[in-house]
């Protein structure tokens, strides 16, 4: 929510702590709002970090340090808000690092810090594609266990129940696409980057079902279906991050509104795989967890219910 606030930059509330505001001539918001950002960064970095490393070594749920992964959450939480509180009064300079001294109080960049900077830049692009990868990974591994649940009744019921998800899934992509060629690719203007991305969209959404539907492959259409969904909304996401005042971007005129939904599903899509990993990596008896865990078992029950 702190994060959320501040990107929208409808209020600016962090200039009154003293770690950050200490300067004869305030900064712009912008500032503020970016280095409220890496403090809540660092806070959620120093803790999970911490975890991780009491972790290392853990072969099975005898090691004591397993009842700090699976419980003590009131505890947890209190040091993890704590921990992110403090991280306001911290000095600037700390934050410029961990920033890699990206920016200074006004907003201009720092010489000091190119090398730190380029590979800070680096290391994020890489680090984003793989986060979109592993939420790929998670979305096939949720969407086969719901087809198996369903293919497992064995009723006619829910097999018509599969095919109208997937055509679901199919004509909204094919809708959305319709508004993403609306939306980025106007007439009188030479868009044609634009244009490839959709296109390559739509036709790895024509890859996925055709390997689906192969009988070597042998699979289903519903796993096709949702990947080539979300995978319309990835597009978008990277077409709408262009700048506002890019010819080929016609969501200028309402882009308020876009950047709250956009921000919102993908959040929402964030927090949904972070539970459903967790989720997964704890119940699971062929991926992370050892076969002899008295918790391993079968996660999709806690989604799929029946």
């Amino acid at each position: 929510m702190v994060i959320c606030i501040n990107v929208d930059g409808k209020s600016d509330p962090f200039h009154a702590y003293a770690g950050i505001n200490y300067f004869q001539q305030t900064p712009d918001k912008e500032w503020f709002q970016t280095d409220a950002v890496l403090r809540v960064s660092l806070g959620n970095f120093l803790f999970f970090t911490f975890l991780a490393v009491v972790m290392i070594g853990v072969k099975n749920q005898k090691d004591p340090r397993d009842s700090l992964h699976h419980g003590g959450w009131m505890v947890k939480i209190i040091c993890w808000c704590v921990l992110v509180i403090l991280m306001f009064f911290l000095p600037n300079e700390i934050i410029s690092l961990y920033g890699c001294g990206s920016r200074n109080g006004y907003g201009n960049a720092i010489a000091s810090w190119p090398i730190l900077g380029s590979w800070e830049e680096a290391t994020s692009k890489f680090g984003a594609g793989l986060f979109l990868f592993v939420q790929v990974v998670l979305l096939l591994d949720f969407v086969h266990g719901w087809n198996d649940k369903w293919v497992g009744y064995n009723e006619q019921f829910w097999y018509i129940a599969l095919f109208v998800v997937s055509l679901v899934c199919y004509v909204a992509t094919l809708s959305f696409s319709g508004l993403l060629f609306h939306w980025f690719t106007p007439s009188g203007q030479d868009c044609r980057l634009n244009t490839f991305f959709i296109v390559t969209t739509l036709i790895f959404a024509f890859v996925f079902a055709i390997v689906a539907l192969h009988p070597v492959v042998n699979g289903s259409i519903l796993p096709a279906s949702v990947i080539s969904f979300y995978c319309m909304y990835l597009c978008y996401s990277g077409l709408a991050s262009e700048p506002r005042d890019y010819q080929c971007n016609g969501l200028h005129n309402h882009s308020q509104a876009v950047s709250t939904t956009s921000l919102t599903f993908g959040l929402l899509t964030t927090v949904l795989s972070v539970v459903y990993s967790a989720v997964r990596a704890g119940s699971s008896t062929t991926l992370l967890s050892p076969p002899s865990s008295p918790r391993a078992g079968n996660c999709y029950s806690i989604f799929l219910s029946d």
